[in-house]
């Protein structure tokens, strides 16, 4: 354990960042062939956990479609997006950031 004045007062881990981790990269998921061919849409809202260095450590879905086929995409897709990462006091934090992933036939 550090002592005082080793760091940051606040844990590092803690998810109340002062400044939210911002967007900057991140593949659109791919529509399930055997969803769009039958018109199915739906929405997906993932849940992902931004890490110190803006890459997403985990992604797990807090409202599904109703298809386990759709929500993977949506899973898969979350994994790849990069963001600027979140910062307290100045210094990078991980956090958690939510997205809904929208599958619509246009």
């Amino acid at each position: 354990p550090d002592g005082p004045g080793d760091g940051p007062d606040f844990d590092t881990d803690a998810i109340q960042p002062d400044i939210s981790p911002a967007f900057l990269s991140g593949d659109v998921p791919e529509y399930p062939d055997a969803l769009r061919s039958h018109g199915i849409q739906g929405r997906v809202r993932v849940q992902m956990v931004v890490g110190r260095d803006g890459s997403v450590e985990s992604a797990s879905v807090i409202s599904g479609s109703g298809y386990g086929a759709m929500d993977a995409a949506a899973v898969e897709a979350a994994y790849t997006y990069q963001f600027e990462p979140a910062e307290k006091q100045g210094i990078p934090v991980r956090c958690y950031a939510t997205k809904t992933f929208v599958f619509g036939l246009h």
